[in-house]
């Protein structure tokens, strides 16, 4: 789902299946926008650092998104402790992490 307001443009999605970048990629060029923020899961939660494939694919991600200058990211459960943490590493303010009771103000 996505909601444009307040000259914002936030991309919603459940739990993206390790899909998030498709997600994002395919919704952008089809119809030329720049999403502000996204939330959704990141479906990373039996993420294993010792996997090297699984950690590469990670670092891939993260600096993919820290070139996105002007989107914050909000994840939830599904995205994994050790994953959010790698992830944060690299995204630090632009990531942030939602909790049942979280308040997100676009």
């Amino acid at each position: 789902m996505v909601i444009e307001e307040n000259n914002n443009l936030v991309l919603f999605s459940g739990c993206s299946h390790k899909g998030i970048e498709n997600i994002i990629d395919s919704i952008e060029k089809k119809h030329d926008l720049h999403f502000t923020h996204v939330v959704g899961g990141f479906h990373f939660s039996h993420y294993d650092s010792f996997n090297i494939k699984q950690t590469t694919y990670l670092h891939k991600l993260s600096r993919k998104f820290k070139k996105r200058d002007n989107t914050v990211f909000y994840t939830g459960h599904c995205t994994g402790n050790e994953a959010y943490q790698e992830l944060k590493k690299e995204l630090e303010g632009s990531l942030n992490r939602l909790k049942t009771g979280s308040e997100v103000i676009f």
